[in-house]
């Protein structure tokens, strides 16, 4: 019976080179699949125009929808997926690719993740529903798939240009890390999880997390499960020389060898609270901030917000992953 062909929706400028086509066809000519179909993404594009241009290009009726690109690329296709019901495949040719390093896809390995992709394993994943109110009063709608905060993730991503991406990899973060760490001032929130009573707090850091994986290896949420119908929240607050070594030492016991491999092995452990860390689940987060502060979606800067809410959609998203 003749397969279904694939449609790969990729970013012009990092798949320029014709060695990705071969990649392709040699995958293709392997498992005896008709040659895919190729659409280009667009600056000015969003799920629905995308999901438009797909479908002039006849691509509704492929069986999978293979983001190729960095993570904005993967992020823009599987909101266009969702729309259609399609899907999710990962071609990761990123910096960073989150989304794919916290579904254990081989991200040092194309052809490998290609294979994936166009393999007939899937995964029911979720996503994330973000909505953010910015300093201007725009109201901005958007798709998590792995984090988003306020704090030092955000400065990484301000204080991080596509160029020195280009040039250095996920390492290129360092220096925006950097700057966040050593930012002397904190943001005022006002914080709800599952409509509790309102918390305030004074924060380094808030992130809102669907995986906890970042590159390198190294783990920021460590019971953050792409899966669980929940969403992982960490508040940093270090005020003092104990607060900073209470935040250090918890990274590190967290990054330790026994630490991962109980997680790997299912040993999920109780989430952690103090004073200067703190770990909670929810399925609906909102905030309100005092005053604008920069905001980021899965290493891409929105703006500065003045609120946000974040509910997860369990089990919305079709992957294929190994």
């Amino acid at each position: 019976m003749r397969k279904v062909r694939a449609a790969v929706v990729y970013h012009p400028m990092k798949l320029a080179s014709p060695r990705w086509r071969r990649m392709l066809r040699r995958e293709e000519q392997r498992t005896g699949r008709p040659e895919s179909l190729w659409v280009p993404t667009r600056a000015d594009d969003d799920a629905a125009t995308l999901r438009e241009r797909l479908r002039a290009a006849g691509a509704l009726e492929a069986d999978v929808l293979i983001a190729a690109g960095g993570d904005g690329t993967v992020q823009l296709v599987a909101e266009a997926a969702m729309l259609t019901g399609q899907s999710l495949g990962i071609w990761p040719v990123g910096s960073t690719n989150l989304f794919a390093r916290n579904l254990e896809l081989p991200t040092l390995d194309p052809a490998a993740s290609l294979r994936a992709g166009l393999g007939d394993h899937e995964r029911m994943v979720d996503t994330v529903g973000i909505t953010a109110v910015l300093a201007d009063g725009t109201r901005t709608r958007r798709t998590s798939l792995v984090l988003a905060g306020f704090g030092v993730d955000a400065q990484m991503v301000v204080h991080t240009s596509d160029e020195a991406k280009r040039q250095f990899g996920w390492l290129a973060y360092l220096h925006g890390v950097r700057k966040g760490i050593s930012r002397p001032d904190r943001f005022d929130v006002t914080y709800s999880l599952d409509g509790s009573q309102p918390q305030d707090a004074r924060l380094l850091t808030l992130a809102i997390g669907n995986g906890g994986l970042l590159p390198a290896g190294l783990v920021l949420l460590p019971d953050a499960r792409v899966d669980d119908g929940l969403l992982d929240v960490l508040l940093l607050r270090p005020d003092n020389v104990r607060g900073w070594r209470d935040v250090g030492s918890w990274f590190i016991q967290e990054n330790g060898l026994v630490r991962r491999i109980r997680r790997r092995n299912g040993k999920r452990r109780p989430l952690r609270t103090g004073p200067s860390v703190q770990l909670f689940g929810a399925r609906e987060v909102r905030l309100q901030l005092r005053r604008p502060e920069d905001f980021q979606l899965d290493g891409e800067y929105i703006g500065r917000a003045v609120a946000v809410r974040a509910q997860v959609s369990h089990g919305s998203l079709r992957v294929r992953t190994p």
